[in-house]
């Protein structure tokens, strides 16, 4: 699962900056564009790369330049672009720990779906508090802020940002089973150790 080729590894970072162009430059889901895959991504490319840190900080710079492009050459707004913008180096790199924790757990012999759905689920909730609570106490953008006022809009956005990295990273997955059934047989039926 770990991609130890550096081919691989470079082909896994341009489709995963191709998949953060065609799915962060607009920021919001509709009918004619799919949501922000980066969360998904970042998760994604600590379990497949793990602690490969040049790619995290790669994928981090052209997060940052995808929404340079679409801010100051594609018009998206630029309300979320505050001081608290910098709070997403420390989610995203949660993310890629989350996955390299799952790649580390695999290697180590348990099964793949219980670590993957336990650290998807933890990590991606956690990063949406870094990125989201940044954002609500330090953006400037709300004049009062208190941790009353900001449960209801944890619960208003978390699911979304949980569940679309869910899909894509379920996605992928299934591809992963398609595509590697003799690993992929390994991986799910490996026995969890104590």
């Amino acid at each position: 699962m770990i991609l130890t080729k550096p081919l691989h590894r470079l082909l896994a970072f341009i489709a995963f900056t191709l998949l953060m162009v065609v799915t962060r430059s607009h920021h919001i889901a509709t009918q004619l564009h799919l949501p922000d895959a980066s969360v998904a991504l970042f998760f994604l490319g600590g379990l497949l790369m793990q602690r490969r840190w040049g790619y995290l900080g790669a994928m981090i710079i052209a997060a940052g330049a995808i929404d340079y492009w679409a801010i100051n050459l594609n018009g998206v707004s630029s309300f979320c672009v505050t001081p608290a913008y910098l709070m997403l180096v420390p989610a995203y790199a949660l993310l890629w720990c989350g996955g390299d924790w799952v790649a580390r757990r695999v290697a180590a012999g348990h099964s793949l779906i219980p670590s993957l759905a336990g650290s998807l689920l933890l990590t991606t909730f956690a990063a949406n508090l870094i990125s989201s609570g940044s954002f609500y106490f330090f953006s400037g953008r709300f004049a009062e802020t208190s941790v009353l006022e900001f449960l209801p809009r944890i619960t208003q956005y978390a699911p979304a940002y949980v569940g679309y990295a869910a899909m894509y990273v379920g996605a992928a997955t299934v591809l992963y089973l398609l595509f590697a059934p003799q690993k992929a047989e390994q991986l799910i039926h490996n026995h969890d150790k104590a």
